[in-house]
């Protein structure tokens, strides 16, 4: 437990152009993180201003179970996922102001999660799963490129203020989009 940001990691930069990176590596082996807090409550990891997480997953999968936050007011944050397995987020994950880029592999927001980001990128091959009961709110713009998959099971709500789906879209429920509860977006492509 951590007494003011990040529970096991926090990460910022000098500037922007002196980036300070953290790699997780999941290859022959899960990374786990459980049970973490600071001063918001529950939380892994807390990225400041100037950061780069790499949540690399190979051979294992990289699991967050009490979610990631950013700085509410930070520049120049970014998430990568990058390796051909899977990052699951459990817990609440607060995004805001980040740029989350799934380059490889699979990200899943779990049962009861509830994951809040900024720009989200799911790159050709990829997949963005919102799992049963899952609340996702995406403040800037959700982009499924050509080739990725964004797959929803029964999730408790989506909203995106921008959401631009180049690739599939597979939805475990009916959808009213732009005006109903379950799936909203301001702009659909």
């Amino acid at each position: 437990s951590a007494s003011v940001y990040g529970g096991a990691a926090y990460i910022m930069g000098n500037s922007s152009s002196d980036i300070a990176e953290l790699q997780l590596v999941a290859d022959g082996g899960n990374v786990n993180f459980q049970g973490n807090n600071d001063s918001l409550g529950s939380n892994d990891i807390y990225i400041d201003s100037n950061s780069l997480l790499d949540i690399y997953s190979k051979k294992g999968t990289v699991v967050f179970g009490s979610g990631l936050r950013s700085h509410s007011s930070g520049s120049n944050m970014t998430v990568n996922k990058t390796g051909g397995d899977e990052v699951h987020f459990y817990g609440t994950s607060d995004l805001t102001g980040t740029q989350f880029n799934i380059l490889q592999g699979r990200a899943y927001v779990k049962e009861n999660a509830v994951f809040t980001g900024g720009d989200v990128t799911v790159n050709s091959g990829t997949l963005l799963y919102l799992d049963k009961d899952s609340a996702s709110d995406f403040a800037g713009t959700l982009l499924v490129k050509e080739g990725a998959t964004l797959q929803t099971e029964n999730i408790g709500s989506f909203d995106a203020s921008d959401l631009d789906i180049r690739g599939t879209l597979r939805v475990g429920v009916d959808v009213e989009a732009g005006t109903g509860d379950l799936l909203k977006a301001d702009n659909i492509n």
